[in-house]
């Protein structure tokens, strides 16, 4: 995975130091153990980065003003699927200008290309003041790795510092963040797991004449600075943080029956082990889910995998998508396609088997790898991306769906599949 987002808070039992990294959903205190929620999944979320210490001196001889600005920057990440139309022999690209086959064209017909499905982890920042690219580093880069960044709550320490707004608005944040670029492939199909987007205020020292001309910009993170050679006032500030959402810790606890809920800092989804409620998390709330758990064939199983199942409109096609997060995500893939073709008849069990894990996709994201695996059921690719824009599915059901084993190795008795506990989770 690439650079992550660093976060470091208190913990509101205790008042310990707490650190965790992005896409953690739940964490404990290592101070007081208590198990706390992180709040805000799935909304745009505010952090700021704080220099290492005071700002030098050796400036103020040279320019008599100096004003700290916490500059926006917008960072965003995801998992990135795609299906690409892809060249075995460059030579045979002579049909179009653009060496591929034009839209609409069978690709199994044109011999030379192929469809194939590609997955990487996606992290890009930019600036949200775009005019200011000319005197301020383009991205955080690897700053928000190193150093942890704390969410952007009204700090008394801050009231005296100037926050810039955004002046790119959500809507052109997401377009830019979700672009990428085309090298040795046409992407036929793009699908974007687990995306986040949030704001992060870089703090800057501007060093100005007295007329208010900025001379000199200081990065108060690195100490690094530069020149301003053409005409820039100080950008107009807010006096304090502005009003974003900001990410929380609140208990971990069952909102039915007020036990502790199990325990997995990435799962989106916890399942109470005490009262047996599914409970999604969502901002800062936690959503009741109905859920099933499904036999198969004779024999006990070891344990029970949660997945997401949709239903085609009108039909009784199934897609069967993992809710729970396995290490290498083009098995998983491979898992879905085989149990939707298959289409296995599993059976409600009577009696609830324990334990029962939690879910790290919820149904955006079921929807989202859904719409990727349909066209591997259909026997062209190409055709089944083009019905996708007809496809009607039922709103996603929650099934948790038995494996065979042992503690170092699964297997879906509908499939065969094999899969490693230890790349699970």
């Amino acid at each position: 995975m690439g650079r992550v987002l660093r976060v470091s808070t208190e913990c509101p039992s205790c008042g310990g130091a707490v650190e965790y990294t992005e896409g953690t959903n739940a964490l404990a205190c290592g101070y007081c153990g208590n198990r706390h929620l992180v709040t805000g999944r799935r909304r745009v979320l505010a952090y700021r980065l704080s220099p290492p210490g005071t700002a030098p001196e050796r400036l103020a001889s040279f320019y008599p003003r100096r004003h700290r600005c916490f500059v926006p920057y917008y960072r965003f990440a995801a998992h990135d699927l795609r299906w690409e139309l892809r060249s075995r022999l460059e030579r045979s690209c002579v049909e179009s200008e653009s060496g591929f086959p034009e839209p609409g064209q069978e690709a199994d017909r044109r011999e030379g290309f192929f469809e194939e499905l590609r997955d990487r982890y996606v992290e890009k920042s930019f600036l949200a003041r775009p005019e200011l690219g000319r005197v301020l580093p383009p991205s955080l880069g690897v700053r928000t790795s190193v150093l942890p960044a704390r969410p952007l709550l009204d700090d008394p320490a801050l009231r005296e510092a100037g926050f810039l707004l955004p002046t790119l608005g959500l809507g052109e944040a997401r377009k830019r963040a979700e672009e990428t670029p085309v090298l040795d492939g046409r992407i036929l199909l793009r699908r974007l797991l687990a995306a986040r987007l949030a704001v992060v205020y870089h703090p800057f020292d501007f060093h100005c004449e007295e007329d208010g001309t900025v001379r000199y910009v200081v990065d108060a993170v690195s100490g690094s600075g530069k020149s301003v050679e053409s005409e820039l006032d100080v950008p107009a500030t807010e006096s304090g943080p502005p009003s974003f959402e900001t990410a929380g810790l609140r208990p971990l606890l069952c909102p039915e029956c007020g036990w502790e809920l199990p325990f997995r800092p990435e799962d989106v989804v916890f399942l109470c082990g005490t009262c047996h409620r599914a409970w999604l998390a969502l901002g800062g709330e936690f959503h009741r889910l109905s859920y099933e758990v499904l036999g198969y064939g004779a024999g006990e199983p070891v344990g029970h995998l949660p997945f997401w199942v949709f239903e085609r409109s009108g039909t009784r096609t199934r897609l069967y998508v993992p809710a729970f997060r396995y290490r290498r995500l083009k098995l998983l893939f491979q898992l879905a396609r085989e149990l939707s073709v298959r289409a296995p008849d599993f059976v409600p069990v009577n009696s609830l088997p324990r334990p029962l894990g939690g879910c790290h996709y919820d149904a955006e994201d079921a929807l989202a790898l859904a719409q990727v695996v349909y066209p591997a059921t259909k026997p062209d690719v190409a055709a089944g991306i083009r019905e996708l824009s007809e496809l009607s599915l039922s709103p996603p059901r929650l099934a948790w769906l038995p494996v065979f084993g042992n503690a170092s190795l699964l297997r879906s008795p509908a499939t065969g599949r094999v899969l490693y506990p230890a790349l699970i989770g």
